[in-house]
């Protein structure tokens, strides 16, 4: 008899001891939580004062107060200046093993030879 009741003390003491543990990780995951909570407000807060102060000075600029450099043309005509350029680069790529192909059967027919010009060979 007196053994069953110290295994029901002991039974006890765990399921008490369990609870504590829990009560403890409970706690500290409300401190993230909380934590966190502060973060993305404090976050939020700057992002807001942030897109205020763009608002207000407007234009074009890319520095935080205008002081930097300034597009003197809009979002579009700039997405044009892009795409203008990729597409050179897109041709010029396309095109390189063409140039490569015709440069080698240039120096093939011609019979280029290594003659000295004046200028350091290796050197």
């Amino acid at each position: 008899m007196i053994i069953i009741v110290m295994m029901m003390m002991m039974i006890m003491i765990i399921i008490v001891m369990m609870m504590i543990i829990i009560f403890i990780v409970m706690m500290i995951m409300l401190v993230v939580l909380i934590l966190i909570l502060i973060v993305i407000v404090i976050i939020d807060i700057h992002q807001s004062i942030y897109l205020s102060i763009i608002i207000h000075v407007g234009g074009y600029s890319s520095n935080f107060l205008g002081g930097g450099a300034c597009l003197s043309h809009d979002h579009a005509t700039q997405y044009r200046f892009v795409l203008q350029s990729f597409t050179l680069w897109k041709e010029i790529m396309a095109n390189m093993p063409k140039l490569w192909l015709l440069a080698d059967l240039d120096m093939i027919k011609e019979g280029y030879r290594l003659v000295s010009s004046y200028v350091l060979i290796n050197g």
